[in-house]
C-alpha cells in the first residue's frame, strides 16, 4: 500500500492526468482506511508525499484562479465602460 501510495505521488508530479491520479488516491485511502490507520508510522512518508504533490496542485490552480478573477474584473470593467458610452452616444443622438 505505501508503494502504491509513492507511486501515485512521483506519477502526479509528471502526470497531466490530475483527475486520475486523485480518484486513485481518494479510493485508496477510503477503501484502506483501516490499514493505514494501524500502519500508519510506516505510511508516512508516502502520504506526506501525496499531501506535498496536492499543496503543490492547489498553490498552482489558486494562483491561476486568481489571474481568472483579475482578467474578469478588467472584461466586466471595459464592457461597463463600452455600455456608457454607447448609451451616451444614443442619448446624444436623439
Amino acid at each position: 500500500l505505501g508503494r502504491l501510495l509513492a507511486f501515485f505521488a512521483r506519477y502526479g508530479e509528471s502526470s497531466p492526468h490530475i483527475e486520475l491520479v486523485l480518484m486513485w488516491i481518494v479510493t485508496l485511502l477510503s477503501t484502506h482506511s483501516s490499514i493505514i490507520m494501524k500502519m500508519r508510522i510506516p505510511l508516512i512518508p508516502s502520504l506526506r508525499a501525496i499531501s506535498k504533490w496536492m499543496s503543490a496542485q492547489y498553490q498552482f490552480f489558486s494562483s491561476i484562479a486568481e489571474e481568472n478573477i483579475g482578467l474578469m474584473k478588467f472584461i466586466n470593467t471595459i464592457a461597463e465602460i463600452e455600455s456608457e458610452n454607447a448609451v451616451s452616444k444614443s442619448v446624444a443622438i436623439q
